[in-house]
């Protein structure tokens, strides 16, 4: 009988964290759509750099869900592969292995962040 309850709880749980792993939002969606870049953020390495806006309103990039890349924002770059939670690796032609870049999707806002020996970064509000 404990045997059969046991099994009953370890049911529930499982069942209760597959729906719950439904209802949440995954990376892809989140990125999904194009970017509109608003800020860049250049440091020449004393740690002063400040983000500062965007003047042009052309450069954007798009995320597709199936893992493609495009637009001009970062030249080149034609795929994304998610590599953990914080870390992406962004294909761009003509490179022989893929970039890792730090992103943060906060609601309509993304920050990129290249591997720069000195602080940079890039800024985009999600289009409608």
């Amino acid at each position: 009988m404990k045997t059969k309850i046991y099994y009953l709880i370890a049911f529930v749980i499982v069942a209760l964290a597959a729906c719950t792993a439904q209802k949440g939002t995954s990376v892809h969606d989140q990125l999904d759509g194009r970017w509109h870049l608003t800020e860049t953020l250049n440091d020449i390495g004393d740690g002063k750099g400040k983000y500062v806006a965007v003047t042009a309103d052309s450069s954007y990039i798009t995320f597709s869900k199936a893992g493609l890349v495009g637009g001009n924002a970062i030249y080149g770059a034609t795929n994304y592969k998610l590599i953990d939670a914080t870390h992406l690796a962004l294909t761009i032609k003509g490179n022989t292995a893929p970039i890792n870049y730090r992103y943060k999707v906060d609601g309509n806002d993304l920050e990129l962040n290249a591997p720069c020996r000195e602080a940079c970064g890039l800024r985009f509000k999600r289009m409608k």
